[in-house]
């Protein structure tokens, strides 16, 4: 059911319906009409546009009887309802980053030497193909970095990474960050994360902290660094922990981001073999919209 105008419409059949029923008065809209002489006699309602707009105006708008009491006619009745549009990163849910995340498939980690270069970067990254960013503490100036993305590209599903204690976390989660990262368990940072219903992707490395991780309300385990032990390792922790996600990082590159998400991983994140510190430096997007394109294609075909 739709409220359109003050008139209720049960359905889109009974808005053609209606569409209907005015049809053979349509003609009157190329010009001015008349008020009514009587209750209940039908004329056009000029809107806000000058008159000439209104007749020409795809929607029309029709008076039945009293003047508050419109309905905003449209030829097309699939057009009724209104339209959803698609949740931004600045409105979407604790579910829908993950959502996201999982289907990116891969998390670009990026230390900066400015909120220049960084933007720069995430337009590079996301001409590529790849919109999920994780920004280090490590990087100088990290939460005023954060903000700034946050303003200047909300499409960018921006998280803040290396976060150690929970002030961090909050602070990051002010400036806009989507979901937070952590090194190593960090319990408090995964309270604060949850009190702010926030995803929090927590690192790990043995069985036992993956588990204990968990159990703290991490919502995603990142198994860092994950070079030493390869895709095999995500697999056989999968074993044991099924329900656990995990993200590998360190050690990801086209050739094995592949061999990692087959493995049953949740995402992966890519650091220098995504973004390397010289492309970076020197401001060659070019190079890194072309890697970031390179790790699509390899993850699509996992």
């Amino acid at each position: 059911m739709a409220q359109i105008h003050g008139l209720t419409v049960d359905s889109q059949e009974a808005a053609a319906s209606r569409w209907k029923q005015v049809q053979t008065s349509l003609t009157s809209l190329q010009k001015i009409a008349s008020p009514p002489t009587k209750e209940g006699e039908a004329r056009t309602v000029p809107s806000d546009r000058s008159r000439k707009e209104n007749a020409q105006h795809p929607l029309f708008l029709r008076c039945l009887g009293k003047r508050n009491t419109c309905i905003q006619f449209n030829p097309n009745p699939s057009l009724v309802h209104p339209r959803q549009d698609p949740p931004t990163t600045s409105n979407m849910s604790k579910a829908q980053v993950l959502q996201q995340l999982k289907a990116v498939k891969v998390i670009a980690l990026i230390r900066a030497d400015s909120s220049n270069s960084l933007l720069e970067c995430a337009r590079a990254l996301a001409a590529g193909g790849l919109n999920a960013i994780e920004l280090t503490m490590t990087t100088p100036g990290a939460l005023e970095m954060t903000a700034k993305v946050a303003r200047e590209l909300p499409d960018v599903l921006l998280g803040l990474g290396t976060v150690l204690d929970a002030a961090t976390a909050r602070a990051g989660i002010d400036a806009g960050a989507k979901f937070i990262v952590t090194p190593a368990v960090r319990p408090a940072v995964i309270a604060a994360c949850n009190e702010r219903d926030v995803p929090i992707l927590c690192g790990a490395l043995t069985p036992t902290e993956a588990l204990t991780a968990s159990e703290h309300g991490a919502d995603v385990i990142k198994i860092f660094p994950a070079e030493f032990f390869g895709p095999a390792y995500i697999k056989s922790l999968k074993a044991p922990f099924p329900k656990l996600e995990f993200l590998p990082t360190g050690g990801v590159t086209p050739e094995t981001v592949g061999d990692f998400l087959r493995a049953g991983a949740f995402a992966t994140a890519a650091g220098s073999a995504l973004v390397s510190p010289a492309a970076l430096k020197a401001g060659d997007w070019a190079a890194i919209t072309a890697r970031a394109k390179q790790f699509v294609e390899a993850a699509a075909k996992a």
